[in-house]
């Protein structure tokens, strides 16, 4: 497990933490007392700041995602294997995705949202559905639903696209010049940590 600081939304990431774990043991082993570690670390250096917390796959239990909902001021996105009833509540936007590829004859995707609880969860909580088909030449259109967890209230095509996947190239010169006279006005920064298994 790895995990990587950003500051303001800048497209370097810093390795803060590194956990070899074996082989049998589950990503999130360990998260907890590393997010609190790290968590209190950052709010003792910056105590205005947000922190935005994106875990990969395989963080998504119920004793993180407690943690996480009770830390006051934390934002957070977690992938999400799906399974049958994730598959059922994404059904709509990939009948819309099928069809826009039928059309195309390229992928596309269609973004959406659902309440969703585990057995193991205490409550429900919000999903952002990636309805995605994927075409690719001489190959079979493939459905590629993926699944986000989020405590955060933006669009799920900006959440996702946005915050979750952080790709893309790095910004222009105008864009990262307005981000630091943003940065140096405000006098309080962001935070985000990545886990990565």
């Amino acid at each position: 497990m790895m995990g990587f600081v950003t500051f303001d939304d800048e497209t370097d990431q810093y390795l803060c933490a590194a956990v070899l774990c074996p082989g049998n043991v589950m990503a999130a082993a360990g998260a907890v007392g590393i997010l609190r570690r790290l968590m209190a670390l950052i709010r003792g250096s910056i105590p205005k700041a947000r922190i935005r917390v994106r875990l990969d796959g395989g963080f998504a239990n119920p004793e993180l995602l407690a943690f996480l909902d009770g830390e006051s001021g934390v934002e957070y996105v977690v992938a999400m294997a799906g399974n049958a009833v994730l598959d059922r509540k994404a059904e709509e936007a990939m009948q819309v995705a099928r069809l826009l590829a039928g059309l195309t004859n390229q992928t596309e995707h269609v973004y959406g949202e659902a309440s969703y609880a585990a057995g193991t969860w205490d409550r429900e909580r919000r999903v952002i559905i990636k309805a995605e088909v994927v075409r690719a030449e001489d190959k079979t259109p493939k459905d590629n639903p993926r699944f986000v967890l989020t405590n955060m209230k933006q669009t799920p095509q900006w959440l996702y696209e946005e915050v979750y996947c952080q790709r893309g190239e790095a910004a222009s010169c105008k864009e990262k010049s307005r981000r630091c006279q943003r940065f140096q006005q405000s006098r309080t920064t962001k935070t985000a940590f990545v886990m990565r298994s």
